[in-house]
């Protein structure tokens, strides 16, 4: 540690007032409204019917669908598709 004890205390005043975190609550979408999420935005019957699109726009729906909340995991599990193939979509 460099400085004083006088920096140290006033820096350590000052560290409740700062936010060193991001409080941002992340909210969980279940299963049967990520479900509702793909028929309604993808217009699809079910999520396994993403595995038949081509690549670039399979792609494209995987990324509509993170940015809509869904987890990677979740998209995992309500479309069939290996976990690599989520994550680089």
């Amino acid at each position: 540690m460099t400085g004083s004890k006088e920096q140290f205390l006033t820096f350590s005043a000052g560290a409740d007032s700062e936010q060193f975190l991001d409080d941002e609550q992340r909210t969980r979408i279940s299963d049967a409204d990520g479900l509702e999420i793909i028929k309604k935005e993808l217009k699809l019957k079910s999520g396994t019917q993403l595995q038949k699109m081509d690549r670039e726009k399979r792609d494209t729906a995987l990324r509509l669908l993170k940015e809509k909340g869904l987890s990677v995991r979740q998209i995992e599990r309500l479309t069939g598709m290996n976990r690599g193939v989520v994550l680089k979509a």
